[in-house]
């Protein structure tokens, strides 16, 4: 995968204006390779004036392969659970990967958040919010954020890992209003590197309680599978405020699963002769103590 850094020096940047720039690097980065599937994470650095300084080309080698090693997470070993491509139809249906997590099409609805596979966190709660993990519910709930910008809400897949095409929201309970309009969802796999999956502005598709839509996620992560995959609310809502208000969320696209992988063989040797001179030695205090 390919990383861009930006450093700000001794500038500091929206996080509207930095969304707005990664996209724009990421376009960039398409129209000089002539294909739109380049796999661009971007991380957007502001360093205080007081501490940038010209670095020896030593000094330059250095730090660039400690940032690679802490960037470029490496990801286990994943096992294919199966696709769950969108083809229309309803927003929140049977074909995605949360419905199929919840157990869809072949048995009874369970939210996989409740049943431990997937972790739902959020920015904060209102004093009258569903818990977050009501949001993998299959019913329409109240779930909204304390009035804060870019307030999110992050989906920890745990052993899981998905490679999003689509993704569906749905909104909340409540009121008509409060809807989305504008965010962003990124997806990472250490949850400190994270990539633009899709940015959205002013979309009023979400219009009444309950309704739900679908978007495409961009073509530069084509193929590459997440941990975690974070919605954050990039401007007011439908009601001027910055209470994030939602009831659903689905995805689809390609699902892995961490690897059950065999110990290494000499690990397994190593293992045996421990084992092996730990019982020789209990074998000689035993011998020892009858000689006594």
């Amino acid at each position: 995968m390919r990383y861009v850094q930006i450093r700000l020096h001794g500038e500091t940047m929206s996080d509207e204006t930095k969304q707005h720039l990664m996209l724009a690097v990421q376009q960039a980065l398409i129209s000089v390779t002539g294909h739109d599937d380049v796999p661009a994470c971007i991380t957007i650095d502001e360093v205080p004036a007081s501490n940038w300084r010209l670095m020896s080309p030593t000094d330059e080698g250095e730090a660039e392969g400690s940032r690679g090693a802490q960037s470029n997470r490496k990801q286990p070993p994943l096992a294919p659970v199966g696709q769950f491509d969108y083809r229309g139809g309803p927003d929140f249906g049977s074909t995605g990967i949360i419905a199929h997590l919840a157990g869809l099409p072949g048995a009874r609805y369970t939210n996989p958040a409740e049943a431990g596979l997937i972790t739902v966190t959020a920015s904060s709660l209102a004093p009258d919010s569903s818990p977050p993990s009501a949001v993998l519910g299959n019913e329409v709930v109240r779930f909204v954020t304390k009035a804060a910008p870019n307030s999110w809400v992050q989906f920890d897949f745990g052993q899981h890992r998905v490679a999003p095409t689509h993704y569906a929201l749905r909104h909340y309970a409540s009121w008509d209003t409060e809807a989305l309009r504008s965010w962003t969802l990124e997806g990472s796999e250490d949850g400190t590197t994270w990539c633009l999956l899709s940015m959205v502005q002013n979309d009023a598709s979400l219009n009444q309680r309950g309704a739900t839509h679908t978007w495409a996620t961009n073509q530069l992560f084509a193929g590459v599978h997440f941990r975690y995959l974070r919605l954050t609310q990039r401007g007011p809502n439908s009601n001027q405020h910055h209470f994030l208000a939602l009831s659903g969320f689905e995805v689809h696209g390609a699902l892995a699963r961490v690897a059950v992988t065999a110990p290494d063989v000499n690990t397994m040797a190593l293992e045996r002769l421990k084992g092996r001179l730990k019982q020789a030695a209990g074998a000689q205090q035993i011998r020892r103590r009858e000689l006594r």
